[in-house]
């Protein structure tokens, strides 16, 4: 993809499972950073889709465990597709079909790097 590289913020998680769409359309997510300040681990659900992921009932199509206290840092240099739109979620627990809502600031400071 020969789009501008853009970033999602997350500051502060809300107490909910912080349904989000990042973008619709094709988009390669291209890193993700951040903090979980939870004392538990926490559950970073990415979603290929075109609306605000409905957590529970569709399918992430990747699930990123989150430990306890602990900063984190992924990069995909080529890039991993979403060939509809990149959405996410955060969840207490790693089930596809877990609605268990974070505690306000349990995640800090996330950013999803992107282009498309």
């Amino acid at each position: 993809m020969t789009s501008a590289h853009k970033t999602a913020r997350l500051l502060s998680a809300a107490a909910s499972t912080n349904a989000t769409l990042v973008k619709d359309g094709r988009t390669a997510l291209k890193g993700i950073q951040g903090y979980n300040a939870a004392g538990t681990a926490r559950y970073l659900k990415l979603y290929n889709g075109t609306a605000e992921p409905t957590v529970g009932t569709d399918t992430p199509v990747k699930t990123i465990y989150l430990p306890a206290t602990t900063a984190f840092a992924l990069d995909f240099p080529h890039g991993y597709d979403f060939s509809l739109g990149l959405g996410f979620a955060i969840t207490g627990a790693a089930a596809d079909a877990d609605t268990t809502a974070c505690s306000a600031g349990d995640v800090l400071c996330l950013n999803v790097d992107y282009e498309g």
